[in-house]
């Protein structure tokens, strides 16, 4: 309900308790993972666009990996 109904940039709002940025309910953010074998890309987070029931870390969708919309991102990680 925060959202204004649309997407934010990036650390416009607050931190979660750990400290990281936007883990939940700005866009949906494609996973390395596969959904199912190697048809499916797995989406987790939640968006602005869907109910807040949906968006948390542990909510998990998936769509095929051509699909994009303004609702869709990805982070961005690497080890040390």
């Amino acid at each position: 309900s925060n959202s204004g109904l649309k997407t934010h940039h990036v650390c416009t709002k607050k931190a979660n308790e750990i400290g990281i940025y936007d883990m939940s309910g700005n866009v949906f953010e494609w996973c390395w993972d596969w959904y199912t074998e190697g048809k499916y890309r797995v989406l987790r987070g939640g968006s602005w666009y869907l109910s807040g029931r949906y968006c948390s870390v542990a909510s998990r969708h998936y769509l095929t990996p051509i699909y994009r919309d303004y609702y869709y991102g990805f982070r961005i990680a690497r080890t040390k």
